[in-house]
């Protein structure tokens, strides 16, 4: 799923915004459903608290049946509804919005409550990108309970939509200073405006009470809210107004609302990255590999700045390639990008050796996933939030110290410049003011997040009398992410006691792989026709534990690129021997001659004579160009060419090499 994040910063790396458009009238089959009785008002109070004159029995929409435009998970079935509400809850004549709804019936009936999902951004709608997330998120919970997504107004498939396709356009036709970017996105709000979409209806406070008038509409008694980033800011909002029509919340990623936006990255950022080296320290593979990791982070960044360095980014979607100019402050806001997943802030140790060593294709790799470039999509609903409920009680310019300071003050102007632009009003005083609530809650955080560090969840779990649990060696976002997440979140939602957390603790990643332990047999039956049993280290992502397609990978990180792969040849003319085989292999594996490997030695191992060859090669078989080394045995079983191979990063290739290709030929066999 999309990990959402809540403040994001304005374009401090090679690339920055872009976004794309869509009127109300979209063609949509929305169909105005049969009348339906609303819960009691006394479930709700009389007045908010954001005290503008809006009632809790004023918030009444309409809600239409509609088709799903989005690809509907497996083993789950939607109905989709659109709900009409105004656009200005305080003057309804202005006109309408329509949010985009899915209710999943629970697998129980009836269901035991409705929990909703409130996505995080600001800005980003959940819909789309549903199938790849939902069952790893709610196939716990669904059982009992149904489960309520929707993209808040102003984003994914409800309309109108805040796309700026004027940023699109612009970075289409090449690089755009931040001055460019700020005038355009004015320029989006200004069509936007014309089209009678004023941003200022597009706020926290806004789309709270989308939500209860959704409550109202479904026939709801009270939610059980899961938020995620953004999304546990909205819930806060949404529970203060409506506190009585909430059951419990469970906030992944989570901040309080009087959190301030200034201190990001010298606060968030810093304590990931003390975070990422305290488990590098506490593994003993990666202290070995990688000491010291702030202290010389330190050194490159001050070296950077003195001298930037150029670095070749590449577009995924297009191929097209543009060359950067990169400084310390461009190396640590790609950094801070990549601790947003495990999976990414893995490869910061890695690519902070290779710089020091003048390599530099592995930070734009890394740049890549880690940017904080928005694909543009429903950017006016971004920028509304962040200037009205966030930077608009940020008084005066910080004076931040530390090793984030400089990208701190740029983002504090960035944020000043963009919320002039856009002239803005700020949202109620109550939208910067933390509101002590009696609703059991369950916090979730991972020490790596640098956006909504453990330290402001864990502060907010003091405010809320909340159990705070930290995933070990996480980023930011559980939910979507985790199976131990979702089932903790679904025995708090039923339950609503204390969790016991341990699942949670033992989700420590490793920073460096280890040396494979545990092996498994598997069938290879390779392309030639020929199968052939053989252990294999288990968890190598490509094989299941019955049948194996030829290449297996060690996908413990980003810029971890080992594998290894089995072939194997019945003996015939045109691959008469070992020789001929493993020429076969170095051209269709490797994509190299067999003159790139050497014969180093000879292996007994089942019975058998292996022949060992080893050497580097100038590009990896499964990414970009980089030095791999590879290590291959081959050997001639009863008339078939077997010839194991493994290849990767020179890092731990030859103690790698030696525990799978020892464990592989020693059971080789079953040949068919």
């Amino acid at each position: 799923m999309m990990l959402a994040m809540r403040k994001l910063v304005g374009c401090l790396t090679a690339a920055c915004l872009a976004l794309a458009a869509c009127g109300l009238d979209d063609g949509v089959t929305a169909q105005r459903s049969e009348s339906v009785s609303l819960p009691p008002t006394t479930t709700a109070p009389s007045g908010t608290l954001a005290d503008d004159g809006v009632t809790a029995d004023s918030l009444h929409g309409e809600l239409m049946s509609d088709r799903c435009p989005f690809e509907a998970p497996s083993r789950a079935d939607a109905k989709c509804y659109r709900l009409v509400v105004p656009i200005d809850w305080s003057d309804p004549v202005l006109g309408d919005v329509s949010v985009e709804v899915a209710v999943f019936a629970a697998e129980q009936q009836p269901p035991a409550g409705s929990v909703l999902w409130v996505e995080g951004g600001p800005g980003a709608g959940p819909l789309e990108g549903i199938p790849g997330w939902f069952n790893l998120a709610f196939s716990d919970i669904v059982q009992t309970h149904n489960v309520v997504v929707y993209d808040p107004r102003g984003t994914g498939f409800s309309r109108p939509s805040l796309d700026c396709p004027e940023i699109d356009e612009a970075f289409e036709q090449g690089s755009v200073s931040l001055s460019d970017e700020i005038s355009l996105a004015g320029e989006c709000s200004w069509r936007l405006g014309l089209d009678g979409v004023d941003l200022q209806h597009f706020g926290t406070l806004s789309a709270a009470r989308d939500l209860e008038a959704l409550r109202r509409s479904l026939q709801v008694e009270a939610w059980d809210i899961w938020g995620q980033s953004y999304g546990t800011r909205l819930a806060q909002t949404y529970v203060r107004e409506f506190e009585p029509n909430v059951r419990s919340m469970v906030l992944d990623g989570a901040y309080s609302i009087a959190d301030s936006p200034d201190d990001d990255y010298v606060t968030g950022g810093e304590e990931a990255l003390r975070a990422l080296a305290d488990l590098c320290e506490s593994q003993p593979t990666c202290a070995a590999r990688f000491p010291d990791l702030l202290d010389r982070l330190e050194s490159l960044v001050t070296s950077a700045d003195s001298e930037p360095f150029d670095i070749v980014f590449e577009d995924p979607g297009t191929g097209l390639t543009d060359t950067y100019t990169m400084t310390g402050s461009d190396i640590l806001s790609t950094f801070y990008g990549a601790l947003f997943s495990h999976y990414t802030a893995a490869s910061i140790p890695v690519v902070l050796s290779d710089l020091e060593a003048g390599v530099t294709w592995s930070l734009g790799m890394l740049s890549q996933p880690a940017d904080f470039s928005r694909s543009g999509d429903d950017l006016g609903a971004y920028l509304a939030v962040q200037c009205m409920d966030e930077w608009a009680f940020v008084e005066g310019v910080a004076s931040p110290s530390g090793l984030f300071a400089d990208i701190q003050m740029s983002t504090h102007l960035y944020w000043g410049q963009m919320c002039d632009e856009l002239d803005l009003d700020p949202a109620p005083e109550v939208e910067n003011r933390f509101a002590k609530v009696d609703v059991p809650t369950l916090v979730m955080s991972g020490p790596l997040d640098p956006i909504t560090p453990a330290s402001e969840a864990a502060a907010l779990s003091n405010l809320l009398d909340a159990q705070h649990v930290v995933f070990g060696g996480t980023g930011h976002g559980q939910l979507g992410n985790s199976e131990c997440a979702a089932a903790l979140a679904a025995e708090f939602t039923r339950t609503l006691d204390r969790v016991a957390p341990e699942c949670a603790s033992s989700v420590a990643h490793k920073l460096v792989p280890e040396i494979p332990g545990e092996f498994a047999v598997v069938r290879v039956d390779h392309r030639s026709g020929v199968s052939i049993d053989v252990e294999l280290p288990v968890g190598w992502v490509g094989y299941t534990p019955m049948q194996f397609d030829g290449i297996a990978l060690r996908d413990q990180h980003l810029l971890d690129m080992t594998g290894l792969s089995v072939d194997a040849y019945p003996r015939s003319d045109d691959v008469p021997d070992v020789d001929s085989a493993l020429d076969r292999v170095a051209n269709e594996v490797f994509d190299a001659t067999i003159r790139s490997l050497r014969e180093t030695g000879s292996l007994t191992a089942g019975g058998r004579q292996w022949t060992l060859f080893a050497g580097s090669i100038d590009s990896s078989p499964i990414s970009v160009p980089m030095e791999t080394r590879v290590t291959v045995a081959a050997a001639d079983i009863d008339g078939t060419l077997v010839v194991i191979s493994v290849f990767g990063r020179p890092d731990d290739h030859d103690q790698l090499a030696a525990a799978i290709i020892t464990k592989a030929a020693d059971t080789a066999g079953s040949v068919g």
